[in-house]
């Protein structure tokens, strides 16, 4: 995935909102969002990282 296309901006927001409105003032609940919000990103970019190369 791409920082600058669809798919990020999609990504990044929808965990923006759950970060921001939902995980509001529970630190345990935003360090898990956090952490699987990375591993989910991760997991969606290597597909593409491994086809461009």
């Amino acid at each position: 995935m791409l920082f600058n296309s669809l798919a990020f901006l999609v990504f990044l927001h929808i965990v923006f909102c759950l970060y921001w409105f939902v995980c509001n003032k529970r630190l345990r609940l935003q360090n898990g969002l956090v952490l699987v919000a990375s591993d989910k990103g991760a997991t969606i970019a290597t597909p593409i990282i491994k086809n461009a190369l």
